[in-house]
C-alpha cells in the first residue's frame, strides 16, 4: 500500500479518536484551538460537539471505505476530509489575529498537515474502471 494511503488510514483512525475526545470534553479540546479563556465559554460545547461528531463520522467513513476497498467511496471520504480540514485551515488563518498565537499556529499546522495527507491520498487513487 502506498505511503499516502497508509497515512490516510492513520488520519481516519486519528479522526475517530479525536472526534470522540471532542465529544467527551469539548472545552478541553477547544482550548487547543482557540485558547483556554475562550474555550471556557458555555457555547463552545455546542460547536465543539458538532466538530467532534463531524470528525468521528469522517474518520469512520474513511476507515470503512478503505476496509471495503471501494475506490469511489475512498475518494468521496478523502474529498470530504480535504474539504473539512481545508475549511478549518482557512477559517483559522482568517481569524488568526483574534486568536492566541500558539493555539492558532498549532491548529493551522494540524489542519494543513491533515489536508495535505488527504490530498496526497486522493491524488494516489486510481479511477474506477467503467
Amino acid at each position: 500500500m502506498p505511503h499516502a494511503q497508509t497515512l490516510a488510514r492513520g488520519l481516519g483512525a486519528g479522526r475517530v479518536l479525536f472526534g470522540t475526545a471532542i465529544l467527551a470534553a469539548p472545552h478541553a479540546a477547544a482550548s487547543v484551538w482557540i485558547g483556554p479563556r475562550r474555550a471556557a465559554r458555555p457555547e463552545v460545547a455546542v460547536l465543539g460537539r458538532a466538530l467532534g461528531a463531524r470528525d468521528l463520522v469522517l474518520g469512520a467513513a474513511t476507515l470503512g471505505a478503505f476496509a471495503g476497498g471501494r475506490r469511489g467511496e475512498i475518494r468521496a471520504a478523502l474529498a470530504a476530509c480535504v474539504l473539512s480540514d481545508g475549511t478549518d485551515l482557512l477559517a483559522t488563518l482568517a481569524a488568526r489575529r483574534a486568536l492566541p498565537t500558539a493555539p492558532a499556529a498549532f491548529s493551522a499546522l494540524a489542519a494543513a498537515g491533515s489536508t495535505a495527507i488527504a490530498l496526497a491520498a486522493l491524488a494516489a487513487q486510481q479511477p474506477d474502471e467503467r
